[in-house]
């Protein structure tokens, strides 16, 4: 049979060609992610245990469709078996698992990449015919071909071994752990049998045609620079068109990267990956550099990204927080924009307090939180810009700065400055006004000229006679911005209470869930502790209307079936809404980044309208967990720290972009991950 119908075989190369422990294996693609392999694979003397496969950089390749990075190792899947997930789908078929376990005198096939009788080295799989001798519970052993000259050498660890159907198709039966290595190269064995062990109990896998939910896995290496510890690639995502081609592009905040000549200045970087037909595509890296701003440790470029049309071209723009950035000798914080065009995005340039003629003072945090709307409904999107340090007469209390858009792009010239003294409120110290933004059309007209409104977190304020557990404000977009009118509310009357340290507005976002016209906003609480139950976070939705919000109803994570509230969950830390499932609604995802000792957990929430039986418009959804995207929870991994929501395949669904600024790739260090997810529609 041709090498051709071997394209499911896999060539496992791990570590660094050269290096003591760098070695080859065989394998089998048995998911469009999931290739399967023998224990011995992943084992060597220097790493006994296959997890520590998972120190070792490892590749995958296939027959015709070249290399495919490995992104995670499930170790002891079954007795003798191991996985190995890749970073996208491999476009070829995967092999069909069999349904009935080899027996005795069945004639079976194995296929690798290791050496043969006359070669060391091969990028294309051989084969080898076997009998079944004997098998039981744990395996079988194969008697080699009488008429082969050549079994399975080093480097087969893995192989597949197959059956031929009636029909000419193959299904795997088993992988071949063990082999003697007659004709080898190199080997004076003269035996040529081989062990194997079978793979029935894979079939509780998700289907073999369908990745659960295609996804697609971004590390700093796809943008073809080395990921460093702790750089935090993942901490912000956000999507957009860039460059106008129908196809969503994402962009990827490091704000821990290091930049420099020597990658010694832990400044951070932004990786935008250009989407296609096919997924998307490699990295490039914006750096301060583009418009001439320096470089300092602790600038924290890219920890908040949002996305517009400032300039009404039709090409998405990028707004990037820098928090951190040295303005002079003052570290009061910035923000650049990234022009879209025809090319993707063009530098632009930054804005720092005195850019709009007032005065930068050292731990403003302006940056902080952004967010994008068209607040005076002049057909720009406007950008809103907290700054929660900023010093408010004599209070350190928060302060917002909207800059317009224009024809030309965000104005240096004009912004609208709010504070709490626009709310009715108060500016005290701590309140960090500005914390978390969002906007949406929440309150007033529905059609005709329909303004965004602006809301605002202010999760250190102090609500009336109660202590320090925040509070939200909607200020409403007009003609003039959103400078007054603002509506407020916290926990009281909303299905809790206001208690110190919960933290009420960390996080906002709006999205119409019940589609009457209005946008909800979604208020996070990551520091809640509902009841007697632990510290571990909750959400609050609040129904837009014309003049006011409705009242607010609580969210915990002990809503879903299996979900528990536990300690340190960080639920309500951040969100992300759009249509997943395309029917009109707007839906909600949740991040937890500290479930399970910082490993990480999102959940979706559906929309949809309104009934006797649904009094609130948002219903569980899923679940997900690394385990449910082939990965492995791990301390500080805090997956779903960041989350994004858009069309990345064009099939109408909203895709989700999950970030995970604390994972590691095998062989790479703890620099951070992003995946994307498509067909997320479900409930359980």
């Amino acid at each position: 049979m041709a090498s051709t119908a071997y394209g499911f075989a896999a060539k496992l190369e791990i570590g660094v060609p050269g290096t003591d422990d760098a070695r080859a294996c065989s394998g089998a693609l048995i998911r469009p992610r999931v290739v399967v392999t023998a224990r011995g694979c992943l084992v060597t003397t220097a790493h006994p245990d296959p997890a520590a496969g998972s120190a070792l950089a490892i590749t995958a390749r296939f027959p015709t469709v070249g290399v495919i990075p490995v992104v995670d190792v499930r170790p002891d899947v079954t007795p003798g078996l191991s996985l190995a997930i890749l970073a996208r789908p491999a476009q070829v078929a995967a092999v069909q698992l069999g349904a009935q376990p080899p027996a005795a005198g069945d004639a079976l096939t194995a296929t690798g990449f290791g050496r043969t009788k006359d070669s060391w080295i091969q990028d294309q799989p051989h084969t080898a015919a076997f009998t079944v001798q004997q098998t039981d519970s744990a395996g079988f052993d194969l008697a080699l071909d009488v008429a082969a000259d050549t079994g399975l050498c080093a480097g087969d660890a893995g192989a597949p071994v197959v059956r031929e159907l009636a029909d000419g198709k193959l299904e795997l039966v088993a992988v071949a752990t063990a082999a003697w290595q007659k004709g080898c190269l190199g080997s004076a064995d003269t035996s040529g049998e081989a062990a194997a062990v079978p793979v029935a109990s894979l079939a509780s896998l998700p289907t073999a045609t369908i990745d659960l939910f295609d996804q697609l896995t971004l590390s700093p290496a796809d943008s073809g620079r080395a990921p460093l510890a702790a750089e935090g690639f993942g901490a912000a995502v956000a999507t957009g068109d860039f460059n106008k081609d129908t196809y969503l592009d994402i962009a990827v905040g490091s704000p821990a990267d290091k930049t420099g000549t020597n990658r010694d200045v832990a400044s951070g970087t932004v990786t935008v990956f250009s989407g296609s037909a096919n997924g998307s595509g490699s990295g490039k890296v914006l750096l301060q550099s583009a418009f001439g701003a320096a470089d300092e440790a602790g600038d924290l470029f890219g920890s908040t990204l949002t996305t517009g049309d400032f300039n009404k071209d039709g090409y998405t723009d990028l707004a990037i927080g820098t928090p951190g950035e040295q303005i002079g000798t003052i570290k009061a914080g910035a923000i650049a924009v990234f022009y879209g065009s025809s090319t993707g995005l063009a530098s632009g340039g930054a804005f720092d307090q005195s850019s709009l003629g007032l005065t930068n003072v050292a731990g403003d945090g302006f940056g902080t939180a952004i967010a994008a709307g068209d607040f005076n409904a002049d057909g720009f999107a406007d950008l809103a810009v907290g700054a929660p340090g900023k010093t408010v007469g004599t209070a350190k209390s928060g302060q917002v700065f909207v800059i317009k858009g224009s024809s030309t792009g965000l104005l240096k010239t004009s912004s609208w400055v709010v504070d709490q003294r626009a709310t009715n409120g108060s500016n005290e110290n701590d309140d960090q006004f500005g914390a978390s933004l969002a906007a949406g059309n929440v309150l007033g007209a529905k059609t005709g000229t329909v303004y965004s409104d602006l809301a605002v977190g202010a999760p250190g304020e102090a609500p009336g006679p109660d202590p320090q557990s925040g509070i939200v404000y909607v200020i409403p977009g007009s003609a003039s911005g959103p400078v007054s009118g603002a509506v407020d509310f916290s926990q009281t009357g909303n299905g809790g209470s206001n208690e110190a340290g919960d933290k009420f507005g960390a996080a906002l976002a709006t999205g119409d869930f019940d589609k009457d016209g209005w946008a909800d906003v979604v208020v996070g609480t990551p520091g809640e502790a509902a009841g007697t139950l632990p510290q571990s976070g909750a959400m609050t939705i609040f129904p837009g209307g014309n003049a006011t919000v409705g009242t607010g109803y609580p969210i915990e994570e002990r809503d879903f079936v299996a979900g528990a509230n536990e300690a340190g969950d960080k639920f309500g830390t951040v969100f992300a809404t759009g249509d997943i499932n395309a029917d009109g609604y707007a839906d909600l995802l949740a991040g937890a980044p500290g479930k399970a000792g910082g490993a990480g957990i999102a959940y979706t929430f559906l929309g949809g309208p309104l009934s006797s039986t649904r009094p609130e418009p948002l219903i569980p959804g899923l679940m997900i967990g690394q385990n449910d995207v082939y990965g492995t929870d791990e301390a500080d991994d805090r997956f779903g720290g960041a989350l994004a929501v858009g069309d990345l395949n064009k099939d109408g669904l909203a895709d989700v972009v999950v970030g995970s600024p604390g994972e590691g790739a095998p062989g790479e260090p703890n620099a951070g991950r992003v995946v994307t997810l498509s067909r997320i529609t479900g409930t359980r």
